[in-house]
């Protein structure tokens, strides 16, 4: 559970004439942590205990709102307080708009209107009057406004107006209303129906209408596919089984009506995993979209929409500043200052972030690197690079200056470190010391000049270089190493099969090979062969094709006559490969093995590295595979669809010993590697009868894990926030 603020933190969010209710909510006292989806029970002084709970998260995140409004009702019997036309209007048509939604909003629904929906709404449900607001900036092409039917809490919260970036909202879902909106298409966004309603009997709606072309687009993100176990187990299946049946009920409502639903998918699959679009996915898919919508409109090409106005809507939208500010904070502390933001749609690392030093020394990171920082709150790793530089710099020129020499080039590399936001410096490249050389000579004679690098570089090395200018060290003369003297053919001794040394080429670069498409393919036909080997199937091999280079073949057939003279002595297994199969040390060589006959494929830097630490080959083939080395392979697949090849014990016997009867296997898994379910078995712990998910029994067997929870779990000691616990 993510427990986060305390009573005393609570309390100071209320009125003065408010507390809390500290027997009704289960609070022992006020220096308790409460959970964020705790509900709190308020006490006024004046009219006794309040019935209607609070949320924490409420209480934090809308703190000025309950200390400048009572939450009793008794206080406030006309309810004046809480929600009036003037708080609506003020609200909605205030400059701070533009920094939070990204535009100015005029009212465009009247005081006597607002005047009777208060009449029909409870006092709770007020924020939820229903609004008509209109954009005063126009953004499209054609400079048509915007009127946007919505509710006053959905305006508040950024929700559904297809206008700005909204957090509770995909990127593809929002890049699909902008660029509607630039190129002046009419749509309606969350487009209700008549007698579409849910399960709660709430109304059913649509994320986008085209009335011109009498479309629905409706965007479904992750939780659409599978439930979302931020929230409770089986609040999140119940959750996700409602919203399957309100999808059922959307696909029936448009087969029967005649309008037409595209659904798009806001997520993508990755090794059997679903994961979100990201910023630069969203952007081409969005814009292919809508150029089709606008192509089936007008039949004519979309104009063209100006790229900074793009990049705008990415990097200065108010929710994403603010996510980059708090993960810069939490990172980092007050090191660094978060200064902007940076796209680029056409790069693979489309997003960095310009970061500022306490010296105003601005460098790029990539956002990427700094969500995946695990250094979190070290001050070592938190020290300005170029400071560093301009420190170390500094001392070496002191103690030359002592010493009667001098640095030349100082002031060219003190300018190369002037970064600004204009020109900033790229973290990764940090300079790169090793490019940094100091030209160091004596004051009064430049001929003489040493060069070094500040790489590693210590100041009390630079004595040594100094006595070297002087001429008091003398350099030590190259000497030719002794050489082996020629065999003498007469007396030699037999030849016989030694390793000879084999120069392998690396990986060539597509561009040199001809039939590249072929050389992968070819991979890959290597591969299945040997999963179909592992699995016991004894499959004939496959004709890999002929690999045509470019450059000359020479160095290629050289390496492939010295690996084929490897073989010429060996019993086990004889290569049946040829040269023109062989290019560099990724090609796979195909070894016939005499006991079976079945050919294996191994890559030509495994087989030599083996033949030259004297290890054996092994046949892939599953029965000589066993007998080889001892491992018994699995016949099930794993999750990549590859055949397992680690050792199957009975591991659910192996759990339960070694965590002493404390975690009792549920599900078999299919390997050593695969995830599986356990119940916890510990009378008088807050564990006992839970679920807990093993990752890795491979990992959790090395590392000893199952001993160590098994303890934690018995002395009733929290365990881990990693570990899965249902």
């Amino acid at each position: 559970m993510i427990k986060k603020y305390t009573g005393n933190y609570c309390q100071s969010l209320l009125p003065t004439n408010m507390h809390l209710d500290l027997k009704k909510s289960q609070i022992k006292n006020l220096d308790e942590f409460i959970d964020v989806k705790q509900k709190v029970y308020l006490i006024c002084e004046e009219h006794g205990k309040i019935e209607k709970p609070v949320k924490t998260y409420d209480l934090a995140r809308y703190g000025r709102d309950y200390k400048s409004i009572t939450p009793c009702s008794k206080c406030d019997p006309s309810n004046c307080n809480h929600m009036t036309f003037d708080h609506i209007k003020t609200y909605v048509e205030s400059k701070d708009r533009f920094g939070t939604h990204g535009n100015l909003f005029e009212l465009l629904t009247d005081e006597k209107d607002i005047s009777i929906l208060f009449r029909k709404k409870a006092n709770k449900n007020r924020r939820h009057v229903p609004i008509r607001v209109k954009t005063l900036l126009s953004t499209s092409i054609n400079k048509k406004d915007l009127l946007i039917n919505t509710t006053y809490d959905k305006f508040r919260k950024n929700i559904g107006l297809k206008y700005s970036s909204s957090p509770r909202e995909s990127w593809l879902s929002n890049l699909i209303g902008f660029f509607s909106l630039k190129y002046g298409l009419s749509f309606e966004s969350e487009k209700s129906f008549d007698g579409l309603t849910g399960i709660k009997d709430g109304k059913l709606s649509f994320d986008y209408f085209f009335p011109d072309l009498n479309k629905l687009v409706e965007v479904d993100g992750i939780q659409h596919k599978e439930p979302s176990y931020e929230l409770d187990r089986n609040q999140a299946i119940e959750k996700f089984n409602e919203r399957k049946i309100h999808d059922n009920l959307k696909d029936a409502f448009t087969k029967n009506s005649g309008i037409e639903l595209i659904r798009l998918n806001a997520f993508k699959s990755r090794e059997g995993r679903l994961y979100s679009l990201s910023e630069k996915e969203s952007h081409e898919k969005a814009f292919s979209f809508v150029n089709k919508l606008f192509h089936e409109t007008h039949n004519c090409p979309p104009p063209t929409i100006n790229e900074s106005e793009i990049l705008d809507y990415f990097s200065s939208n108010d929710r994403v500043l603010k996510r980059c500010k708090e993960k810069v904070q939490m990172v980092y502390g007050n090191n660094f200052k978060f200064v902007k933001r940076l796209i680029n749609l056409n790069s693979h690392h489309s997003t960095f972030l310009l970061l500022k030093c306490k010296r105003n020394h601005v460098f790029k990171i990539s956002e990427s690197k700094l969500y995946l920082d695990k250094e979190q709150n070290r001050t070592s790793s938190h020290v300005c690079f170029i400071c560093n530089i301009q420190n170390k710099l500094s001392e070496l020129q002191n103690h030359c200056m002592k010493n009667g020499y001098k640095i030349l080039n100082i002031n060219k590399i003190l300018e190369s470190m002037s970064c600004t936001i204009e020109k900033p410096v790229d973290y990764h490249t940090k300079l790169k010391k090793s490019e940094i050389k100091l030209l160091i000579c004596k004051a009064e004679n430049e001929e003489k000049t040493i060069i070094i690098s500040l790489t590693g570089f210590k100041i009390e090395k630079l004595n040594w270089h100094f006595r070297r200018l002087e001429g008091k060290i003398k350099q030590k003369a190259k000497t030719i190493r002794n050489r082996r003297p020629h065999r003498n053919i007469d007396t030699a001794q037999p030849k016989t099969n030694t390793m000879k040394k084999i120069i392998l080429v690396n990986n060539y670069d597509k561009n040199q090979i001809s039939n590249y498409q072929e050389y992968v393919e070819s991979k890959i036909l290597a591969q299945k062969h040997n999963d179909q080997l592992r699995l016991g199937n004894n499959t004939k091999a496959p004709e890999l094709p002929q690999i045509h280079l470019k450059t000359d073949n020479k160095l290629r057939d050289k390496s492939f006559k010295n690996i084929k003279y490897l073989f010429e002595d060996r019993n086990d297994f004889k290569i049946v490969s040829h040269s023109h199969n062989f290019i560099d040390n990724q090609s796979y060589l195909a070894l016939k093995h005499s006991v079976c006959g079945c050919v294996s494929f191994i890559r030509a830097f495994e087989v030599c590295n083996k033949i030259k630490s004297n290890k054996k080959l092994t046949c892939q083939f599953k029965p000589c595979y066993e007998m080889q080395t001892g491992i018994k392979l699995a016949t099930t697949r794993n999750k990549r669809e590859k055949p397992p090849h680690n050792k199957k014990h009975e591991i659910q016997k192996e759990v339960t010993e070694l965590s002493e009867g404390v975690l009792i296997p549920l599900t078999e898994p299919t390997d050593v590697r695969s995830n599986f379910q356990v119940q916890i078995n510990c009378k008088g712990s807050r564990y006992h009868k839970r679920i807990m998910v093993i990752s890795s029994h491979d990992n959790y067997v090395k590392r000893g894990s199952y001993e160590k929870i098994a303890k934690q779990i018995r002395n009733d000691i929290e365990l881990d926030k990693r570990i899965k616990i249902l």
